[in-house]
């Protein structure tokens, strides 16, 4: 009896110690994220010489994009959750599946769509050597820096 309580004790205590190391990980990794988009808008700033308008432009933009992005994420985290309850039970038919993806793909599109346009809004505001600039950045050349 001893056995078993110690073994269940030290397999709750692992499955928690495993729970609490995968939050922590994902919290890391949105650390992670967050500091990189930070410094991206700030190489955009200095890069393209971006007034203080066209930042604040730019920083709704990005928390616009932000807020779809996590729209995005839960719509699909709930049809994930329903499709996989869908399989666990035995119910998955083909359909499901094909109207899983399509539904994935569809808001992937919608995603990409709403961030060009954004894009373009925020573009449409550059000084003509601004968008120069941008286009050489997006081109790769990282070295060409606005005078």
């Amino acid at each position: 009896m001893k056995n078993v309580l110690l073994v269940s004790a030290l397999s709750v205590s692992l499955a928690f110690n495993a729970f609490f190391a995968l939050g922590y990980w994902q919290s890391r990794q949105r650390a992670t994220e967050l500091a990189q988009s930070g410094a991206e808008m700030e190489r955009l700033r200095e890069e393209l010489a971006l007034t203080p308008e066209q930042t604040l432009h730019l920083r709704g933009l990005r928390t616009a994009l932000d807020a779809d992005l996590e729209e995005a994420r839960q719509r699909y985290e709930a049809r994930r959750v329903a499709f996989m309850a869908g399989v666990a039970s035995g119910h998955s038919e083909p359909h499901v599946m094909h109207a899983f993806i399509e539904e994935t793909e569809a808001d992937l599109d919608k995603l990409q769509m709403s961030a060009h346009e954004r894009f373009h809004t925020f573009s449409q505001d550059l000084k003509p050597e601004q968008r120069e600039a941008l286009a050489r950045m997006i081109a790769g050349d990282r070295a060409w820096v606005l005078p």
